[in-house]
């Protein structure tokens, strides 16, 4: 087979690999593994914990190389090889955390586990659907960071629209500089170590497979996938992505639940 201009696939995992109900159609995982068997290059990144999309990407039969954490860890699924680490030290954890949980919102810290102070509806219905575990703290998670150390590979906000409006600038005054911050959707900010986004994935990702940027395609639907839609050489968003993501991307594709990424490997890629 003999593979087009484009060398390379970087495509999210929720609503742009799966569909609505978080299914990875079957014709999709042959087309991707597939394409990988025939020299192709593919991964998929996501906001998600490690342990947690390589689990639901094993049970959709995927394979290839994940960029977890909005990018902040890089690995091969099947061999478990590390080819990029980049948290947020422990320090600026605690004052991120200080300032989110004075401000009464919903948050969540990434590491082995989801870590809260209090669970909710929503982090059980997330820890179900991420197939990932919870942990809550005695006390505040800045605490808990505080008196126990360690890094965290994201923080993530989930709040109501207005509750997030009164605080979002105030946010990136205060850490802008620090962190990157993106505001995925109304209800959702993400908070990764500064530098650190999908964008920042696939350019380690052209290192690893040896290909520039302008051969990499990048698929995604929400405010988080913006940075590798825009850096790659064909940024493609769903039908049914969110309006920022269609008009920051190169091409429409197919909604997700009409299998986008397949789509892009049949006219594209092979």
């Amino acid at each position: 087979m003999k593979l087009k201009k484009y060398k390379g696939l970087v495509t999210d995992y929720d609503f742009t690999l799966t569909d609505r109900n978080g299914v990875v159609n079957v014709k999709t995982s042959e087309a991707i593994n597939n394409y990988i068997q025939n020299g192709g290059n593919f991964a998929v990144a996501s906001g998600r914990m490690t342990c947690s999309i390589v689990a639901v990407l094993k049970r959709a039969g995927v394979k290839g190389l994940v960029a977890s954490y909005n990018g902040a860890e890089i690995v091969d699924m099947l061999s478990g090889k590390v080819y990029f680490k980049q948290f947020i030290p422990n320090a600026l954890t605690v004052e991120a955390l200080e300032f989110i949980e004075e401000a009464g919102l919903y948050v969540q810290a990434y590491s082995e586990k989801v870590i809260v102070s209090k669970a909710t509806d929503f982090t059980s219905k997330y820890a179900k659907e991420s197939s990932a575990e919870f942990f809550e703290t005695e006390k505040s998670i800045n605490m808990f960071f505080k008196e126990n150390g360690g890094e965290t590979g994201k923080l993530l906000i989930n709040d109501k629209k207005e509750k997030i409006d009164s605080i979002y600038n105030d946010l990136c005054l205060c850490f802008g500089k620090k962190l990157t911050i993106v505001r995925s959707s109304d209800v959702v900010v993400d908070i990764n170590a500064k530098d650190v986004s999908k964008a920042s994935a696939c350019k380690v990702l052209c290192g690893i497979w040896g290909i520039k940027p302008k051969e990499l395609i990048a698929v995604g639907d929400a405010g988080n996938d913006e940075p590798m839609i825009k850096f790659a050489g064909l940024g493609a968003a769903p039908s049914d992505a969110q309006d920022k993501i269609k008009q920051a991307a190169d091409i429409v594709v197919p909604d997700c639940g009409n299998m986008p990424v397949k789509f892009l490997i049949d006219n594209y890629l092979i």
